[in-house]
């Protein structure tokens, strides 16, 4: 529910979309980069059904706050690694339907 929180919360001024946000810790500082990166390829390919769920959980949000729906959603995974401390985009919830 962070997405939609943070959707509500900044509010939808005409022809403004606010970004959504949440927050992941993807690694810990004694990890190797190779298990590290690991850990985040997994990550990443199960972030989708994640946002499914976020989404079907919210279902009523967005309903009530259509314009949500069309906030870009981005995803910062935090890690010592510069080459895995990387902020990515993952569209709208509204193609998590």
């Amino acid at each position: 529910m962070p997405c939609a929180m943070r959707c509500w919360a900044n509010g939808s001024k005409q022809g403004h979309i606010p970004p959504c946000s949440s927050m992941c810790l993807s690694a810990a500082s004694r990890w190797a980069t190779k298990k590290t990166s690991e850990r985040k390829q997994v990550f990443e390919k199960e972030l989708p059904l994640a946002l499914e769920a976020i989404r079907y959980g919210d279902q009523h949000f967005f309903r009530h706050f259509p314009s949500c729906d069309f906030s870009p959603i981005f995803v910062h995974f935090t890690s010592e690694y510069p080459e895995l401390n990387r902020t990515h985009p993952y569209g709208i919830p509204y193609m998590y339907r």
